[in-house]
């Protein structure tokens, strides 16, 4: 698991799962997306610093996860 402020990247063994508890968000990885591809889409969004900008939408290479973060 790596934790950074306001989000949390973890792996469960079918891809990546992130959470962001400054949005309230959760995302798991598109299968077949490059993990490292997804990470960075999503760190765009939900940047770690609780004090940066957020942007709401789902970015590319996740899903909604359905559990709220």
């Amino acid at each position: 698991m790596t934790v950074m402020g306001a989000t949390q990247v973890d792996h469960d063994g079918a891809g990546l799962v992130a959470r962001c508890s400054g949005c309230s968000i959760a995302l798991r990885q598109v299968d077949g997306f490059d993990p490292d591809v997804a990470l960075g889409t999503f760190l765009q969004h939900h940047p770690a610093s609780t004090e940066a900008v957020h942007r709401p939408q789902v970015p590319a290479g996740w899903r909604a996860d359905g559990r709220s973060a």
